[in-house]
């Protein structure tokens, strides 16, 4: 292809940039010299052949199987590099996404990343997609500190008052003032190329689109931003996906030509892109999606932490290896340790994987899991005992509301609701009520007519159809120690039974919550415990704190409206979350602290925000998601033992 004399005149910017991942999670592996072939192959055709700049990103792990497949292929590529054809775009050792996990395991990928990229193209990448776009503000330092310069995320899912306003260029400001850039792709752009590639738009119309699109925005127009693995080639994740109707890829190339021809777009290699150098926008995350990802809401941070085969145990898996990791240290050696467990954590084992590649992976874990001891009861040194007449416990008159209380705390809980909390005081805030249940005469609202429990679970299947809660009367059994009462209650349900221990510490602004619920029936459905309803904030300000892959915290103040666990479709449970990788999540009411602490190697969970108004009442809710569903899950028994924190300490 012969390009326009005037190309290099030609204003508008543009980049082609592929994604290249041989671990795609619907292809077996006696596939992926076929996807080499009849995907990757063709796009270095672009640069090689068609002489058109091109910039292509494979995780390190990715370009040592094509090594190990096709050697001439990376001899190729790294031919095109250095001829200045193509720009490679880094992501790690493996696909991971960084805002569901420490900051350890993020840096490690890296690093380890940067090892092999080096080995096997000469040098390190300086450009990094963020995997999945998957992007939290807090995952940005450490992209920095390892030697990236730019990182890629997604356009389109940038709040609606940032694209209001001047578009962010930066996402972290290091040491020496070192910026870490932002490129943007584009879900929809690169939606619509797919489109036409399938002749589902036709070229013109496709053209057409792009020059009113181009108009409306000022950033880098990212023509293609997307899967190498979607022409030519089908992945079989769905029953339902298309059938090839002609040469993809020479469909591709007589695009690529129109676009070059009849429009003003001229394409570079991302390194050459006009930046935005006189601009000093900084990224700000929004409270509502602290975690940013690409495509539509549907496609969130809930597909890799609590849908898919049994994402939250696989993920509580892998927190319980690397909480042990000094011991399987002492036994594999720190290379192979973080290399298996970096291929534990990728997100390709989360979705649409296959059978074979399934029982493969939990051969895996197993491996690993096997190196941990495991725990030894500890002595009952302090041995609780029942307790028959108090002053500081009793029931009221109508035996429906429990009182405990400490020189520390005031607890209220309702027996009649399953031991739900009532009203929960501490006394550095003066004993007035932060955390409990909202009575629907609060709200005054017919259409939200409901009660909103704390310390309760609910249990939503699709089939059967129903709804499985613990709020159910109970007969509480009563004991205490020294240090602690501890109030214990069972509960069976429909398919399933339910233990729940609410321990008041005596010495401590403490409370724990702990469930212990089991499902005998395979499921899909959502399934969210210890839910947490605020008490008195209506004229509060309020901000919340945690940690989403960094190394240190952010907090979120909260302005406008939302909510996290709302269904975005009819086969998607969940619409956002949060990450809190340290196990944590604090939440400042003016200048009342309220912390919640569990352990993600125990029962790992995805927290998820709501914030309402009904009527006059606002509403601030926190929702912790054991089971979430979408197109990945697969019917699974649940089994959760999540133990709840709730305390009023600074740290």
């Amino acid at each position: 292809m012969q390009l326009p004399k005037s190309y290099n005149l030609m204003k508008k910017n543009s980049f082609l940039f592929f994604h290249f991942n041989l671990f795609f999670s619907s292809v077996d592996k006696s596939s992926r010299k076929l996807m080499i072939k009849n995907c990757y192959y063709p796009i270095l055709n672009i640069a090689e052949i068609y002489n058109i700049p091109i910039n292509i990103e494979a995780s390190a792990r990715t370009l040592l199987e094509i090594q190990k497949i096709d050697k001439e292929f990376i001899k190729l590529l790294n031919k095109l590099i250095r001829v200045r054809k193509i720009y490679f775009v880094g992501s790690g050792f493996n696909q991971i996404i960084a805002p569901l996990v420490p900051f350890e395991i993020t840096s490690k990928n890296l690093q380890i990343g940067n090892h092999y990229y080096k080995k096997i193209l000469g040098k390190r990448p300086e450009t990094a997609l963020i995997n999945e776009m998957a992007f939290s503000k807090d995952i940005a330092a450490i992209y920095l500190n390892l030697g990236y310069k730019n990182i890629i995320i997604d356009y389109d899912n940038l709040n609606s008052s940032t694209k209001k306003n001047v578009i962010p260029n930066y996402c972290y400001l290091g040491s020496n003032n070192k910026k870490l850039n932002i490129i943007y792709a584009s879900s929809f752009l690169f939606q619509q190329f797919q489109s036409c590639i399938y002749g589902d738009v036709s070229i013109n119309k496709y053209l057409d689109l792009i020059k009113k699109y181009q108009k409306n925005i000022t950033i880098n127009l990212p023509i293609y931003s997307g899967d190498a693995e979607v022409f030519d080639f089908r992945a079989g994740r769905f029953f339902s996906e298309r059938k090839k109707i002609h040469n993809e890829w020479v469909r591709v190339y007589k695009l690529l030509e129109n676009i070059l021809e009849k429009t003003q777009i001229r394409f570079c290699l991302i390194n050459n892109l006009n930046g935005n150098s006189n601009r000093n926008i900084i990224y700000n995350a929004d409270p509502e999606a602290p975690i940013t990802v690409k495509k539509q809401p549907k496609y969130n941070i809930s597909r890799w932490s609590v849908t898919g085969r049994c994402d939250q145990k696989i993920n509580t898996d892998c927190y319980k290896i690397l909480q042990n990791k000094k011991i399987i240290i002492k036994k594999i050696g720190s290379k192979k340790f973080y290399e298996n467990l970096l291929d534990l954590w990728s997100s390709d084992y989360r979705t649409h994987i296959t059978n074979k590649r399934w029982t493969e992976y939990k051969k895996k874990i197993v491996f690993m899991l096997n190196f941990i001891k495991k725990k030894v009861k500890p002595k009952k040194d302090n041995v609780f005992n029942k307790i028959k007449n108090s002053k500081e416990i009793y029931f009221d008159s109508e035996k429906t509301l429990l009182h405990i209380n400490t020189l520390k705390v005031k607890i209220v809980l309702n027996v009649r609701r399953g031991l739900s909390v009532d009203t929960l005081a501490y006394k550095s805030q003066k004993f007035k009520p932060i955390i409990g249940t909202i009575h629907r005469h609060k709200t005054k609202s017919i259409y939200e007519g409901a009660d909103f429990y704390s310390g309760n679970m609910t249990h939503e299947i699709l089939s059967p159809m129903l709804k499985i809660t613990d709020l159910n009367n109970v007969l509480p059994k009563i004991y205490e120690n020294k240090d602690s009462i501890k109030i214990y209650s069972n509960q069976n349900l429909k398919f399933g039974k339910l233990i729940k221990i609410i321990e008041i510490k005596k010495k401590s602004e403490t409370v724990i919550i702990d469930i212990n619920y089991k499902s005998n029936i395979k499921n899909i459905g959502s399934l969210r415990l210890n839910n947490i309803s605020f008490l008195n904030i209506n004229k509060k300000k309020i901000k919340y704190i945690c940690n989403n892959g960094g190394k240190i915290n952010s907090s979120y103040q909260l302005k406008n409206y939302f909510d996290q666990s709302v269904a975005p479709t009819k086969f998607v449970s969940i619409r956002n979350g949060l990450g809190c990788t340290d196990s944590k999540l604090s939440f400042m009411l003016d200048n009342k602290r309220i912390n919640f602490q569990w352990d993600n190697a125990a029962n790992y969970v995805l927290p998820a925000i709501q914030y309402k108004k009904i009527n006059n009442q606002k509403i601030l809710r926190v929702f912790f998601c054991n089971q979430e569903y979408d197109e990945t899950s697969y019917p699974i028994k649940s089994s959760h033992n999540f133990k709840l924190k709730i305390s009023t300490d600074k740290k």
